[in-house]
């Protein structure tokens, strides 16, 4: 679905828009499950596989917000945010259970649909999960998400991603110079911003003074 809707937007062919709809539309017939998530896939013997991971929510939500982009339909956002809500939901407490690489799609997603749909609890959310994992999946030592046993080239990459697209986030709200919540802003002080928190977790600082209760850069300091 999402391939059919770029080659909707870049050649205007009705096609690719049906076959697109016709897509989604064979999801929520076979994979939504009851709890409104999407479950994994179908097996070779036509058996569902009734696991729910992050990624499969992620791709839906991509999928809906390009329907939305490409078509103006108001009810396709209203599904991604309700998907994206739901998701938030069920996953929390259990993210740093989830393979990163699967995680990151969801993010990656999520921060899309936070700049459409206007929605800074969604990149207060991706920015939660990075953190959590920069302090609880890292290895101090070697600076790997994960032991030396256990760290995989493809969970650096779900991690590198994932704090570029947050800075890249950063960039935007900065270029657009739009005020924080009053929320956000108590949190990250007057000088706050996650662009710097970024780049400490690319560079950290070791500095005691310089360093919050679990030993990474605290929020408003510099």
């Amino acid at each position: 679905a999402v391939v059919g809707l770029r080659l909707y937007a870049l050649t205007k062919r009705p096609v690719f828009l049906y076959w697109s709809r016709r897509m989604l539309d064979w999801m929520n017939a076979c994979m939504l499950a009851p709890d409104g998530l999407y479950w994994d896939h179908v097996t070779a013997a036509g058996t569902i596989d009734r696991r729910e991971w992050s990624y499969n929510q992620g791709s839906p939500i991509a999928a809906y917000l390009l329907l939305y982009q490409t078509t103006g339909d108001a009810t396709a956002l209203a599904r991604a945010e309700h998907l994206a809500d739901g998701t938030l939901r069920a996953f929390s407490g259990r993210w740093l259970s989830e393979p990163p690489q699967f995680a990151a799609i969801f993010f990656r997603h999520l921060l899309e649909l936070a700049a459409v749909a206007g929605r800074p609890d969604y990149v207060a959310a991706a920015e939660e999960y990075a953190d959590d994992a920069w302090n609880g999946l890292r290895d101090p030592q070697t600076g790997l998400f994960g032991s030396v046993d256990t760290a995989t080239l493809l969970g650096q990459a779900a991690f590198v991603q994932l704090y570029a697209h947050l800075a890249v986030t950063d960039s935007g709200a900065a270029a657009s110079q739009s005020p924080l919540p009053a929320a956000e802003s108590t949190d990250r002080g007057s000088s706050g911003g996650r662009a710097d928190r970024v780049l400490a977790r690319r560079v950290p600082r070791t500095q005691p003074e310089r360093a919050g209760r679990t030993g990474r850069p605290s929020r408003t300091s510099r």
